[in-house]
């Protein structure tokens, strides 16, 4: 009884933070595009990147080193296979 509560309880979240982050897709790919740019984004370029705005170019001309590698396969599980929805 508690595990199927627990479940249905993370289910229903897990569903609704995949809405939001579907929802608001662009923005977010804005923002991880900007963040690829700048290495920090403040709270104006936050809300810039959200109205569908962009930013001016970063100020000093400077881009930021290439980003690290990962040797060999990928240690993120993802989501519980319990837990995936039907």
């Amino acid at each position: 009884m508690i595990d199927a509560e627990v479940h249905e309880f993370v289910m229903r979240n897990y569903r609704k933070a995949k809405a939001a982050i579907e929802g608001h897709k662009e923005q977010l790919v804005a923002i991880a595009e900007a963040l690829l740019v700048r290495e920090t984004l403040d709270g104006n370029d936050i809300e810039i990147l959200m109205k569908g705005g962009t930013l001016p170019p970063p100020k000093g001309g400077t881009t930021p080193s290439a980003p690290a590698t990962v040797e060999g396969p990928s240690t993120d599980p993802g989501l519980n296979p319990a837990l995936k929805p039907a």
